[in-house]
């Protein structure tokens, strides 16, 4: 039986957030496929557009959450 791909899984594929085995399956398909080839490409371009952003929390934020979890740590302790 073929296996029907959606956007979601070209998504997924794009962000990696597919096993291995999925990320295999999806690229044949998008490569045998000439519409999920262009949805692929569409929503590459969609990804290129969007801003780029930093995860990097500033210090004062770690420090933050160091405290709060050492307090809280130390809560659970007591109780």
């Amino acid at each position: 039986m073929k296996q029907t791909y959606t956007q979601n899984h070209i998504v997924r594929y794009i962000y990696k957030d597919a096993s291995l085995t999925e990320q295999f399956e999806i690229e044949h398909a998008i490569h045998e496929d000439k519409s999920l080839w262009k949805e692929y490409k569409s929503l590459m371009k969609a990804v290129k557009l969007l801003p780029k952003v930093s995860f990097l929390p500033s210090k004062n934020v770690l420090q933050d959450l160091m405290v709060y979890s050492s307090i809280t740590a130390l809560e659970a302790k007591l109780q």
